[in-house]
């Protein structure tokens, strides 16, 4: 886990962030799946983590409250004032040694993410209606490896997933939902 003081100040900037989030336009997950996201991570202890959707770092700080010592996070954002806001948070928490932000879209950035690949765990906020093909072009590209675990939110939030969570179920090895607030699906394979 994160040293004592990293994950104190993780702690208390997600309070706050979870103060302010009605006023921020932020696209964060819940708080409780914030919990659970961090407790996924504890979970399945991952060594290299790619997260598809900064936001403002809500997310990213909850996996880094339980990451490793020696763990790293690389997460990317499309939208720059929220890729900005997130550098200040994970600038502010101390764990810039273990965290990685990149601004860009996904599919522009296939070929620096497979420098810091591969991945042992996914968590996808983002591209929603495209979620199964981020998911085989990752496995195409050796970005996950054998044993992955990916984690998608939203899949309560959009009729659609429906169909996502049959045919992303061919895929895999086991695939379990998690009925809180807007849905997470915890696929490993």
């Amino acid at each position: 886990m994160v040293f004592l003081k990293q994950r104190k100040v993780i702690l208390q900037t997600l309070h706050f962030l979870q103060q302010q989030k009605n006023n921020q336009d932020s696209w964060s997950i819940s708080c409780r799946l914030g919990k659970v996201l961090a407790e996924l991570i504890y979970i399945y202890s991952p060594k290299n983590i790619l997260e598809i959707g900064t936001s403002i770092g809500f997310s990213t700080l909850h996996m880094a409250s339980e990451l490793l010592d020696d763990a790293q996070i690389t997460s990317v954002e499309i939208n720059d004032v929220r890729f900005s806001q997130a550098n200040k948070t994970v600038s502010s928490c101390l764990i810039d040694s273990h965290v990685t932000l990149i601004l860009g879209n996904f599919y522009d950035l296939l070929e620096k993410l497979g420098k810091n690949a591969p991945f042992d765990f996914l968590f996808l906020d983002a591209l929603q209606p495209q979620y199964l093909e981020v998911i085989e072009l990752c496995l195409e590209k050796n970005l996950l490896i054998s044993g992955s675990v990916v984690v998608c939110d939203n899949i309560l939030s959009h009729s659609y997933m429906d169909d996502f969570e049959k045919k992303v179920s061919l895929l895999a090895k086991t695939v379990r939902r998690i009925d809180l607030d807007s849905g997470f699906l915890i696929i490993e394979f």
